[in-house]
């Protein structure tokens, strides 16, 4: 295989990607710009004429621009080095999208949610939509070793385009938490709502430090605490009055401050 140079046709295009080729093929498909969907130009050596491909029959744009990358894009993206996934996450970045977290599937899945979300669990507990993991080494890791399909355990990146205008509730649920659930090994979930499927971006995950291009604001929010249903009313209004989370209600519990929970339970008239 050889791999060639393609310039994007389209005049305000003109996007450069690259494409392996085996040369001895008698006709070689020339790719379409993966940016834009028209027809792609291939550089040959010298003496050598010039291929011009076809624009794609039906394209959906990636939403960011994808930049000139060392691995092939009629390749996977899950063989891209991590040289390319850097470049790639500088691109999303700029175009609006944050990232929020891990997805853990089976390879094939991969493949198909790096070109679009379209999977939706089903679980009880965690609803209907596309569920993410606030931590590689936690949930998304059990996700991947699930046998759900052929190919390997992988954990995909996931990006939000305009994060900041999503709302709980409207368009994502936090992931159901169990008093067994333990949140430091594990991490936190959410689930992204059909509706905001096609705000989701996908790239494979280098690794564990990846964790650290997360901003923390994206689970701040994340309820951590153990109460329980029949707890919920008056934890709820203890919270308020006391003008904290209730995570941080639980932390309080859990740590022994128990004093100005008492003080507020007794002027709200609450039995604890």
């Amino acid at each position: 295989m050889t791999r060639k140079a393609v310039i994007c046709t389209k005049q305000n295009c003109s996007h450069r990607y690259h494409q392996d080729v085996n040369l001895s093929e008698r006709r070689i498909p020339v790719h379409h710009c993966p940016q834009c969907g028209d027809a792609g130009r291939m550089i040959m050596g010298p003496g050598q004429q010039e291929l011009t491909g076809a624009k794609a029959a039906v394209f959906k744009p990636p939403g960011y621009r994808r930049p000139l990358l060392s691995t092939p894009v009629n390749w996977s993206l899950l063989r891209a080095s991590s040289g390319d996934i850097t470049l790639l996450h500088t691109n999303v970045v700029q175009a609006g999208y944050t990232l929020i977290g891990f997805h853990g599937c089976r390879s094939n899945a991969a493949e198909s949610i790096i070109t679009e979300v379209r999977d939706v669990s089903t679980t009880n507990a965690r609803g209907s939509g596309f569920a993410v993991g606030s931590k590689y080494n936690g949930i998304p890791a059990h996700w991947s070793q699930q046998n759900k399909g052929p190919g390997t355990p992988t954990i995909l990146r996931i990006y939000v385009l305009k994060w900041s205008d999503l709302t709980f509730s409207d368009d994502y649920d936090w992931g159901k938490m169990d008093p067994d659930d333990d949140v430091e090994n594990d991490g936190l979930e959410m689930v992204l709502k059909v509706h905001t499927f096609s705000r989701i971006v996908a790239l494979p995950s280098i690794g564990n430090n990846d964790q650290d291009l997360i901003p923390d604001t994206v689970w701040a929010d994340c309820p951590t605490h153990n109460f329980g249903p029949d707890e919920m009313p008056k934890v709820t209004k203890l919270a308020q009055h006391l003008k904290i989370t209730l995570n941080e209600l639980d932390q309080w519990i859990a740590s022994g401050k128990t004093g100005p929970i008492e003080e507020a339970a007794a002027k709200l008239g609450i039995n604890l």
